[in-house]
């Protein structure tokens, strides 16, 4: 690992235009159409989503009412289940083909709120239904209109949704083809890939409103909190982490991102450490 130190406090604005998927990036960047790169700056908006959704849960023992079922102990594991759910909106927002061009991220930090449950005394489960609102990232585009809305599908069941999205060949075609596992399931999940034949009975069709948040015009940081009490001064550490592709092999990607952005770094003023010791 390389640590960089900063010659100049000024310098941390760069932080931010290093072409990393930063949703409150500052440095205008271009995506076309056709483009196949994702990322999240001047051509995208903030806002909040906000939906009605739900969820097929098994009936925990003991549990004969919506009452029973809202409370403890047996609220924490719907609500874990509903979470799982959620889940699968970072592979749709990502992968989906009606997001493709137009990619977007849930903060993940919602509020949520149980509205009913209806009981299937026969199949022992309970379809809870329930409110959700997060913040969001999306390109402009999705937000046009008076009152803007987007349609996605979610499994019914997040905890058999890829079981029976296997095909006969023992893949999974309704995720990605090298992360094929149920733990990246979620991350990658495409119920529009070629190949995929998830039954409708397993998906429901949801849509959200959105609510754009506008853009502030004259903001900037507050520089006294970012250097805080850091026992150096005005000198600020960074410590730029990269993740290994294929072990530092030719071509490895995880190399020339470490590459390509510490030449940035050192054209823009920072310097080098010969070693980690020698950062203060």
């Amino acid at each position: 690992m390389v640590r960089l130190q900063n010659i100049s406090s000024t310098l941390i604005l760069l932080t931010s235009c290093l072409g990393f998927a930063w949703i409150a990036g500052s440095c205008r960047t271009v995506n076309d159409e056709a483009s196949k790169n994702k990322f999240y700056g001047a051509d995208n908006q903030s806002g909040e989503i906000q939906f009605q959704a739900y969820i097929d849960v098994q009936i925990p023992k003991g549990v004969s009412t919506q009452e029973q079922l809202f409370k403890d102990p047996a609220r924490p594991e719907v609500l874990k289940l509903i979470d799982r759910q959620l889940q699968h909106l970072y592979g749709t927002f990502s992968v989906h083909e009606e997001f493709v061009n137009n990619p977007g991220i849930l903060e993940n930090k919602g509020s949520l709120e149980l509205l009913g449950a209806r009981f299937n005394n026969a199949a022992k489960t309970a379809r809870v239904t329930y409110s959700y609102r997060d913040r969001v990232v999306f390109k402009k585009k999705v937000f046009r209109g008076e009152n803007p809305t987007i349609t996605f599908l979610m499994p019914r069941d997040p905890t058999t949704i890829y079981e029976k999205s296997i095909a006969s060949n023992g893949r999974n075609p309704c995720t990605d083809e090298h992360y094929n596992t149920e733990e990246d399931f979620w991350y990658f999940w495409n119920p529009g890939n070629e190949g995929c034949r998830i039954p409708k009975s397993e998906l429901q069709e949801v849509t959200a409103k959105l609510f754009p948040k506008a853009n502030t015009k004259k903001t900037y940081p507050d520089y006294e909190k970012i250097l805080g009490d850091n026992q150096n001064g005005r000198l600020v550490k960074v410590v730029f982490l990269v993740g290994i592709d294929e072990n530092f092999r030719r071509g490895d990607l995880g190399f020339k991102a470490y590459k390509d952005a510490s030449e940035l770094l050192v054209k823009q003023g920072f310097k080098r450490a010969k070693s980690i010791t020698d950062c203060p």
